[in-house]
């Protein structure tokens, strides 16, 4: 009966006011040359996790998990500045960031201030 009803929800879902600010928000990034990028999952659960995936493989796993978990946690919100700071604190994250394209580290570890630009500008 569970499952029934999670693949009725599911179905249910497209179209729902959620669903469509989600789906408008993924596909306001896409150019009308290039068509369709990829099929809209039918759940709003199922788009952010293919937007999570996306990102992840273009930015780096780590990286992403670790925006995320800050920005959640922080209950008055966090500067771009600070959110760098804490992300330099992570050695996964801060490779993540010189990750994609290789770059060279300098001895200043600190994240790639446009990563985190760009990657702030596709959570938002």
């Amino acid at each position: 009966a569970l499952e029934e009803r999670r693949k009725s929800t599911g179905k249910r879902e497209r179209g729902t006011p959620l669903w469509v600010d989600v789906a408008a928000a993924l596909t306001a990034r896409w150019r009308s040359e290039d068509g369709v990028k990829h099929p809209l999952d039918s759940t709003v659960k199922g788009l952010m996790t293919d937007m999570f995936g996306r990102m992840a493989a273009e930015h780096g796993e780590h990286l992403i998990k670790s925006t995320v978990a800050y920005l959640t946690l922080a209950q008055t919100g966090l500067a771009e500045l600070e959110l760098g700071h804490l992300l330099s604190l992570q050695d996964d994250a801060l490779a993540d960031s010189y990750q994609f394209p290789r770059r060279f580290v300098p001895h200043v570890r600190t994240i790639v201030p446009a990563t985190l630009v760009r990657l702030l500008d596709e959570l938002s």
